[in-house]
Formats: structure tokens, C-alpha cells, sequence
């Protein structure tokens, strides 16, 4: 018996469109709608209720449930951080020459940074951790080729698989993929190690380079004997003597009383005021005032703010 041909819901609808039963499948869809159905189990049972006119069967491609497949988180979880420096590393290896900024990671590009200044101290890190390089790569390897598990249960997913499917797995021979990928990651050692020890010799120059033997200087002729002319001593200037420093006026003398002199500044309010012109009495208190404002209260004028 032939298998049965997978159609997606644009070929379902395009068919119905060359076949003229669009309205009827319209229809249908809406009263599958009204019932509550969900999207994917609607379109599935469309095709099986509009088969083709020229009696060939079809069957709708389902998607399968993930979480019945062995799906366990909602959002893939992120790598961890040993995953992240080996791919760091590798990144680093493989790309010598490029600049760190290009890095995808900021521990690829503290390592690719590493490369440019100690390419040696690199290369023993990458031979360090080949044998975890190699157990990460084996697991990606190993998460790409795991096939969905067969569920009984889902008769839309397994019951009708192409057989044609599977004809790129056959004659798949796990030890020519590790052959290969051996391969590969010494070849990329090889040409990391090349690139390291070329970037090492461009950055430190040879001795030949560093020691500059210079040919013999040639006899210079010997010039005419000249006589010497006469050097007549440079007067020198006299120094102006320097002037003595004016003495600065000091403060004029306090005027204090009896009672204030042996203190040696104003403490009663008539030395203050006679040290102070700017201060007046007003009520048995002092106040501190402008000029015009002291000048305008000695006169027996109003001050503003008095």
C-alpha cells in the first residue's frame, strides 16, 4: 500500500481552491471553530474529511508534541560557564589573526587577547583542555543526530513516516565521524600553533636585526691650520643692589579705656564704637550699618530696617 503524501495547509487550501469545494471547507472550519478546536487538530481532520478528487491519499503535517518527546524546559537553558570558555577558547585558537572586539563572547575575547601578547601561553591552555573540547563537541554532536522517540500514541506522527526519509542515515559509521573530527581539530592546532610562532617571530626582532655593525668611517682630510682668534673676555653686568622693603603701614592704634587696655582689644560697647565707626547704639544694642546708613543715624535721621 502506497504511503500516504503529507500536505501542508497551503497545498491543502490551494488544492481545495483547483478542486472548487473551497466554500465547503470554509464551512467546515468555521464549525470546527465554533466547537472550540484547536488550530493543528482542525487542519488534521480537513484533510482527512476532503480527501482528493483523483483518489490518492493525503494526511496533514503535524507538528509533534515536544513535551510528550522528552522535552523538559520551557526555554532552553543558557550554556554554562566551562562551556563558555571552552567555546571561548576554540573561538580564540581558530582565529588568531582577527581582532578581539570581533569576539562573540567577553571570555573569547579576553583569551584572543591573550593570544596577541603570549601566544605560547594560549596554545598550552588549548592542548590542556582538548580532552573537554572533545567531550563538549561529542555531546553537540550527539543532541544534533537524536531522533524523536516513536509514540505510540500519536497515529498523525509515526504511523506513516517516509521511509525516504532515513535514506541520508544509512551507512552512517560513527568511527569516520571521529576520524574526521580528530582530523579537523589537529589540523586546526597545527595552523593555530603556525600562526602563534609566525605572530611571535614578527614581534621579536632577530639579534642580526638588533645588532647594527657599522662599515668603517673613511680618514676625513686634514683641514688648513688656521689661526686661532683672539677670545676677548665678556664684561660683566653689575647687579643693581636690591632695595630694602618699604615697611607697610600697620593698623591704626585701638582706642580702648581703662578697663579694655590691659585686655588689649574693645570689650565695652564705647571702645567698640570708637574702633567701629559703622556701628551705632540703638536701644542699649549695637548694630553693624553702611556708611551713609551710620552717617544719616549721628544726624538724628530715620534708618531704614531700625
Amino acid at each position: 500500500m502506497d504511503k500516504a503524501r503529507r500536505e501542508s495547509k497551503r497545498d491543502f487550501w490551494a488544492r481545495m481552491e483547483r478542486e472548487g469545494r473551497t466554500e465547503e471547507a470554509r464551512a467546515a472550519e468555521s464549525e470546527m471553530l465554533a466547537k472550540g478546536m484547536y488550530c493543528s487538530s482542525m487542519q488534521v481532520q480537513l484533510v482527512r474529511n476532503f480527501q482528493p478528487l483523483d483518489g490518492s491519499a493525503t494526511r496533514a503535517w503535524t507538528t509533534p508534541n515536544s513535551w510528550e518527546h522528552g522535552r523538559q524546559y520551557w526555554k532552553k537553558p543558557g550554556p554554562s560557564t566551562n562551556a563558555l570558555f571552552l567555546d571561548g577558547l576554540v573561538w580564540a585558537s581558530g582565529n588568531a589573526g582577527r581582532d578581539p572586539c570581533e569576539a562573540p563572547t567577553a571570555v573569547a575575547k579576553m583569551l584572543a587577547e591573550l593570544g596577541q601578547t603570549k601566544p605560547q601561553a594560549l596554545a598550552n591552555i588549548f592542548v590542556k583542555h582538548m580532552k573537554e573540547i572533545r567531550s563538549m563537541e561529542e555531546a553537540r554532536l550527539r543532541d544534533k543526530q537524536r531522533k524523536v522517540p516513536r509514540s505510540a500514541d500519536d497515529e498523525d506522527w509515526d504511523d506513516d513516516f517516509e521511509e525516504d526519509d532515513l535514506d541520508d542515515e544509512e551507512g552512517y559509521d560513527k568511527a569516520d565521524v571521529d576520524r574526521a573530527y580528530w582530523r579537523g581539530m589537529e589540523e586546526g592546532r597545527r595552523t593555530a600553533e603556525a600562526k602563534y610562532k609566525l605572530a611571535s617571530v614578527q614581534q621579536t626582532p632577530s639579534l642580526a636585526a638588533q645588532v647594527q655593525v657599522e662599515p668603517p668611517a673613511e680618514p676625513s682630510p686634514v683641514p688648513p691650520a688656521v689661526a686661532p682668534k683672539e677670545v676677548r673676555p665678556v664684561p660683566k653686568k653689575k647687579r643693581k643692589p636690591a632695595k630694602a622693603p618699604k615697611p607697610s603701614a600697620g593698623p591704626p592704634p585701638l582706642i580702648l579705656c581703662s578697663t579694655c587696655k590691659p585686655r588689649g582689644y574693645a570689650v565695652c560697647q564705647d571702645c567698640v564704637m570708637a574702633n567701629n565707626p559703622d556701628t551705632i547704639k540703638v536701644n542699649g544694642t549695637l548694630f553693624r550699618v553702611r556708611p551713609e546708613q551710620a552717617a544719616a543715624y549721628k544726624k538724628g535721621l530715620p534708618v531704614q530696617g531700625l
